[in-house]
C-alpha cells in the first residue's frame, strides 16, 4: 500500500508539475504573442513616424512655395499698378502730342492761306507756344523740336 500511496503521491506530484508546465507553456505562448504584437505595433509606429516626417517636410515645402508665390503675386501687383500708371501717363502724352500735331497742322494751313505774314506769325507762335510748351513739359518739347 505504501507503494500505491507513493505512486499516488508521485502521480499527484507529476500531475501538478504537468499542470504547472502546461501553465508555463501557455504563459510563454501568450508572452510570445504579446512580443509579436508589440513588434508589429513598433513597426507600425515607425512607419507612421516616417510618413509623418515626410508629410511635415512636404508641408514645409508647400508653405515655402505658398510664401514665395505670395511674394511673387505682390511683386506682380506692384508691377501691374506701375504699368497702369505708365499707361495713363502714356495716354496723356499721346493726347498732348496729338493736340500739338493738330495745332501745327492748323498753323500750317493758316500759313498757307497768308504767305505774306508767315514769317511774323511763325516768330510769334514759336516764341510764345514753344516757350510755354517747354516750361510745361520738357519731354514733349523735345518731341516738338525733333519734328521741326
Amino acid at each position: 500500500m505504501r507503494a500505491l500511496s507513493s505512486i499516488a503521491v508521485f502521480h499527484v506530484a507529476f500531475r501538478i508539475a504537468l499542470q504547472e508546465n502546461l501553465e508555463l507553456i501557455r504563459i510563454q505562448r501568450e508572452l510570445q504573442e504579446k512580443k509579436n504584437s508589440l513588434s508589429m505595433l513598433e513597426t507600425q509606429r515607425n512607419q507612421k513616424c516616417t510618413r509623418l516626417q515626410a508629410t511635415e517636410a512636404a508641408n514645409r515645402e508647400l508653405v515655402s512655395t505658398v510664401n514665395r508665390l505670395q511674394q511673387d503675386l505682390q511683386a506682380k501687383d506692384m508691377e501691374l499698378a506701375s504699368l497702369k500708371a505708365a499707361l495713363v501717363s502714356s495716354n496723356s502724352y499721346k493726347l498732348k502730342v496729338t493736340t500739338v500735331g493738330l495745332l501745327f497742322e492748323i498753323i500750317w494751313l493758316k500759313l498757307q492761306k497768308f504767305p505774306s505774314a508767315s514769317a511774323r506769325i511763325l516768330s510769334i507762335i514759336f516764341r510764345q507756344d514753344c516757350t510755354f510748351i517747354w516750361q510745361r513739359d520738357a519731354s514733349l518739347n523735345l518731341f516738338v523740336f525733333s519734328n521741326k
